[in-house]
C-alpha cells in the first residue's frame, strides 16, 4: 500500500514540475485530482497509528507536502502573471496587425478603383476608335467593290477576245487534222493490205519451222524417256543379280551347310524363304526386261522422228502433209510389243512362276500336315 502511495506521489510531483503542461490542459488537471483522490483512498486503508513516532512522521510529511504545495502555488501564480502579461502583449500586437490590414485593405480598394476607372476609360476609347475604323473599313470596301467590278468587266472582255481567237485557230487546226487523218487512213489501209500478204508468206514459213521444232521436241521427249528407262533397267538388273546371289547363298546355307539340324517346320520355313527370294528374283528380272523393252521402243521412236524431216525435205509442202498423215498413224498407233517375247528363257520361267496364282488355303493345309507329321515323328 505504501508503494502505491509513493508511486502516486511521484506522479503528482512530476506533474507539478511540468506545470506548463499540466495547468494548461484540463485532462492533466483531472488526472492530478484523480491521483490526489487515490492517495486519500490509500491513506484511509493504512493501519492505525499506534505510537507518537508515527504521528510525528505523518505530521512532518504533511508539513512538507504543504510547503511543496505552497511553493508550487506561488510559482504557478508567477507563471500566471507572466502568461497574462504575454497574452496582453500578443493581443496588442494582434490589434496593431488588424489596423495595418484595414489600412492595406483601404489602399487596395483605392488602387482597384483606379484600375477600374482606367479600364472604363480605355474601353470607351476603344469603342470610339472601333467606330472610326468601321467607318473607314466600309469606305474601303465600297472602293474595292467598284474597282473589282471594273477589273472583272475588263477581264471578261479580254477573255471573250482570246476565246474567239482560239476558236478560229482550233477550227483551222481541226480541218487540217481531218484532211491529214483521211490521207493517213488511206495510206494505212494500203500498207495493211501489203502487210497481210507479207504476213501470210511468213506464216507459211513459220508453220514449216514450227513443224520441224515440234518434231525435234517430241523426239527429245522420247530420248529422255529412253534414258530414264535405261537407268531403271540397269538398277533392276543389279537388283536381279543381288536377289539371285542372295537366293543361292541362302539355299547353300539352309540346305547344305546347316543340314544336321533339319526338321519339318524348319524345312518348310527354309523352303518358304527360298521361294520368296526366288519370287523377288523373278520380279526384278521381269522389271529389268520391261524397262529394256520400253527403252528400245522409245529409242526407236526417237530415231524415226529425227529422220522424218530430212526424209520429207525433198517433197513439196502439200506432199509432206499427205505423207505425214499417212505415216503418223503407223508410227504412233503401233501396239506395244509383249515383254514376254523379248526376254530370255530364264526371265520367262521366273515370270511364269510369279504369274501363277497362289492358293493360300492349300498352302496352309500342306504346312499343317507337314507340322503334324513332324510332331508324330518326334513322339515316336
Amino acid at each position: 500500500m505504501q508503494d502505491q502511495i509513493n508511486a502516486e506521489l511521484n506522479n503528482i510531483n512530476n506533474q507539478l514540475f511540468n506545470f506548463n503542461v499540466t495547468f494548461r490542459d484540463h485532462n492533466h488537471l483531472n488526472t492530478l485530482n484523480q491521483r490526489l483522490d487515490n492517495i486519500l483512498l490509500f491513506t484511509s486503508q493504512l493501519v492505525n497509528i499506534v505510537n507518537e513516532e508515527s504521528i510525528e512522521t505523518i505530521r512532518e510529511t504533511v508539513t512538507s507536502f504543504r510547503k511543496s504545495v505552497g511553493q508550487q502555488k506561488s510559482f504557478l501564480e508567477r507563471q500566471q502573471e507572466e502568461f497574462l502579461e504575454k497574452s496582453s502583449s500578443i493581443y496588442d500586437q494582434i490589434e496593431d496587425f488588424k489596423q495595418k490590414i484595414e489600412d492595406y485593405e483601404s489602399k487596395l480598394n483605392l488602387e482597384l478603383q483606379k484600375i477600374q476607372d482606367k479600364y472604363n476609360e480605355l474601353h470607351q476609347n476603344f469603342i470610339t476608335s472601333q467606330e472610326s475604323r468601321s467607318q473607314q473599313f466600309l469606305e474601303l470596301k465600297g472602293k474595292f467593290i467598284e474597282e473589282f467590278d471594273e477589273i472583272t468587266e475588263d477581264l471578261n472582255n479580254k477573255t471573250q477576245e482570246i476565246i474567239s481567237s482560239f476558236q478560229e485557230k482550233f477550227d483551222s487546226i481541226t480541218e487540217e487534222l481531218t484532211s491529214t487523218y483521211e490521207s493517213f487512213l488511206e495510206e494505212t489501209k494500203q500498207k495493211l493490205a501489203d502487210y497481210d500478204s507479207m504476213l501470210e508468206s511468213h506464216k507459211k514459213s513459220v508453220e514449216e519451222l514450227v513443224g520441224i521444232i515440234s518434231t525435234s521436241s517430241i523426239s527429245g521427249h522420247f530420248k529422255e524417256v529412253a534414258d530414264n528407262k535405261r537407268k531403271a533397267a540397269f538398277w533392276w538388273q543389279i537388283g536381279t543379280i543381288g536377289s539371285f546371289l542372295g537366293t543361292i547363298a541362302y539355299g547353300f546355307y539352309a540346305f547344305i551347310w546347316n543340314n544336321h539340324e533339319i526338321d519339318w517346320p524348319g524345312l518348310i520355313a527354309r523352303f518358304i524363304v527360298t521361294v520368296a527370294l526366288g519370287s523377288l528374283t523373278a520380279y526384278t528380272a521381269k522389271q529389268a526386261a520391261y524397262n529394256e523393252a520400253e527403252e528400245r521402243k522409245n529409242r526407236k521412236m526417237e530415231i524415226e522422228l529425227k529422220t522424218l524431216n530430212p526424209y520429207l525435205a525433198s517433197f513439196s509442202p502439200e506432199d509432206q502433209i499427205k505423207l505425214k498423215q499417212q505415216l503418223f498413224p503407223h508410227i504412233f498407233g503401233k501396239e506395244e510389243v509383249a515383254v514376254s517375247q523379248e526376254t530370255t528363257p530364264t526371265s520367262n520361267a521366273n515370270s511364269d512362276l510369279v504369274n501363277v496364282p497362289l492358293n493360300t488355303n492349300l498352302v496352309t493345309q500342306a504346312i499343317q500336315v507337314l507340322i503334324d507329321v513332324a510332331k508324330g515323328t518326334k513322339t515316336q
